[in-house]
Formats: structure tokens, C-alpha cells, sequence
């Protein structure tokens, strides 16, 4: 299950001797905030949360830069050599040396704020709702019966946790069409997935 995941990121082009601090750490809380008022959005437990701040870094002159992860803030004038060090230590592993007496610079600044999920976590907006779902019936073959018979046709989005029938059944939804054999039998689970028990054998 994919954790629920927003980047953001602007351009902060600087020398890192030469950074105005309480500017770039306003920027990156401004990241911050813009981040987390979209995952909210999610519903899921906001408790969870985590904040990761990256930068685009490079030493000046060089054409390209690194994406080097930073410790969370907030970012002070002391912050200066914590950051150099973390650009050092990717450049090393990366390129195996550094430069000698060359300034280190920012390019642009980055916040992924993330909340981790587990399947119990996530309710699919849209679902579990409504009034046990048939909306009519449509003559189908079944193999079983070796003829049409009317089966009881369902709608996904009205189909309320908990409910459950018998085949055979036809379940709609935008994406897609599930067919439940005779025998068999279906539910709508706590996660609004639905649960088949297929016919024994």
C-alpha cells in the first residue's frame, strides 16, 4: 500500500557561506505547509506525518547537482556546516573526492511530506454508502445452468460495509465488472473491498 506522498519544491539559488537563513527557513516551512494542507486531504491519521527536506546542491561553477537529503529545521547561521558536511558526504560517496576550497551551492529546495498506510487505514472515497445496491437485473449464461438466467445486477458505489449476497451476481463500476458465479457468495468488507468465497469444488 503506497504511502500517501506530496513533493514540493522552488528555486533558492545561493552560496551556502553567503544564505539568508531566517529566508530559506521561512521557505521551506512555506513548502511545508502547502504539503501537508494537500495530504489532509487524504483523511488519513495525521499523526503520522513526516517531513523530509532535500536540496539541489552542487559546488559553484558545476553544471549539474546532487539531491542530498538535510536534517529537519529549523535553519539557523550554526545550520551551515551541518549542511556542507551533508552535501560532502553525498559528493564523496557519489564521486569519490571533493574538490579542494570550492564554495558549495543551493539550487532549489525540496519538502516531501509523507504519511505511511496500512490496507486499515484507507477508506475509498465514493464507496459504502447507499441502499444495499440492486439496480435491476439482466438475463446472463452461466456454464452451471447452461442457459440465461436473470441475475441480480449491483452498483460497487451503493453497496454498504457489511453487505453481502449470494451468486449469481453481477457487481458494476466504472473501471470494471465483477462476475460472481452460482455457488459462490460475496461481501463488502471493513475496507470496502469486496470478499468473494468461491463455490467448493
Amino acid at each position: 500500500m503506497a504511502p500517501a506522498r506530496i513533493d514540493r519544491a522552488t528555486t533558492f539559488l545561493a552560496l551556502l557561506s553567503e544564505i539568508d537563513w531566517p529566508a530559506i527557513e521561512k521557505r521551506f516551512q512555506q513548502l511545508e505547509v502547502d504539503a501537508k494542507l494537500t495530504v489532509a486531504g487524504t483523511r488519513l491519521d495525521s499523526s503520522m506525518i513526516r517531513v523530509e527536506r532535500t536540496a539541489d546542491m552542487r559546488y559553484a561553477g558545476q553544471g549539474s547537482e546532487l539531491i542530498v537529503s538535510l536534517p529537519s529545521g529549523p535553519y539557523t547561521s550554526d545550520s551551515s556546516q551541518i549542511l556542507a558536511s551533508c552535501f560532502e558526504e553525498n559528493y564523496l560517496t557519489t564521486f569519490g573526492r571533493t574538490p579542494r576550497n570550492a564554495a558549495i551551492e543551493i539550487v532549489n529546495i525540496r519538502v516531501c511530506v509523507r504519511i505511511p498506510t496500512t490496507r486499515e487505514r484507507v477508506s475509498l472515497q465514493g464507496f459504502g454508502d447507499g441502499d444495499g445496491g440492486l439496480k435491476g437485473t439482466r438475463k446472463v449464461w452461466f456454464p452451471e445452468f447452461k442457459c440465461y438466467v436473470d441475475t441480480p445486477v449491483y452498483d460497487r458505489y451503493r453497496m454498504p460495509i457489511g453487505s453481502g449476497h449470494k451468486g449469481p451476481a453481477i457487481v458494476e463500476e466504472c473501471e470494471s465488472t465483477l462476475v460472481i458465479g452460482p455457488g459462490s457468495s460475496f461481501r463488502v468488507d471493513v475496507g470496502n473491498n469486496i470478499r468473494i468465497e468461491l463455490e467448493p469444488a
